[in-house]
């Protein structure tokens, strides 16, 4: 029956493993479940932005490269966890001693805790800031909010200068066109209009 295989399998590896291989086993476990919840809350924000309408910005960009993150911890944490368990079921080594093996099965789980808290600090970040109060934002959005209003501001200084070299632009045409009327009267009557004079590049 299927229970007693697991039964038995269980049995093999108490006998088989040490206190620190289980450990070890059970870290990777752990952490397998982990990193799937955290990518479902991932997926859950997702559709959350997306009936809010926010299908771009700071908080779409967090939430899908969360997502992301967390598939590929749980690729990665069932590789830990089958290295982890192939270790605890195999019988002991003749060719190592015991204590060699004792450390390696630390340092795995050293590497599972320290990995599992990495990634439990990136979930305790998402909680924080997911609480964080209106009043706690207001500095951010205050700060970029002054930065939009330097940049129209900028903005509407070019659309002024831009309006007034065209201003000045029609204002000389239209000098130019009246010089030319005056110079059209004065030579009907025989008289000759006198050179036009050019303004110096360097005239002070």
């Amino acid at each position: 029956m299927p229970s007693n295989a697991v039964a038995l399998w269980l049995a093999q590896l108490v006998v088989n493993a040490t206190i620190w291989e289980i450990a070890a086993a059970l870290v990777g476990v752990a952490a397998v479940g982990y990193a799937a919840w955290g990518a479902l809350d991932n997926i859950l924000d997702l559709r959350a932005l997306r009936h809010d309408g926010q299908e771009s910005g700071p908080l779409r960009i967090a939430a899908s490269c969360l997502l992301v993150a967390n598939i590929l911890f749980t690729l990665g944490w069932l590789g830990y966890t089958h290295v982890a368990l192939t270790a605890a079921y195999l019988p002991p080594r003749d060719d190592m001693a015991t204590v060699a093996l004792s450390e390696i099965a630390v340092m795995r789980l050293l590497y599972g805790v320290f990995g599992l808290l990495a990634q439990a600090t990136l979930r305790w970040m998402r909680t924080r800031l997911r609480r964080l109060s209106r009043a706690e934002w207001e500095p951010f959005f205050g700060e970029a909010a002054a930065w939009k209003a330097k940049f129209h501001a900028s903005q509407a200084e070019l659309h002024r200068q831009r309006a007034e070299k065209h201003e000045i632009g029609q204002q000389a045409t239209a000098d130019m066109l009246r010089v030319g009327l005056l110079e059209r009267i004065l030579r009907q009557h025989d008289i000759v209009p006198p050179p036009r004079s050019l303004p110096k590049e360097n005239d002070e």
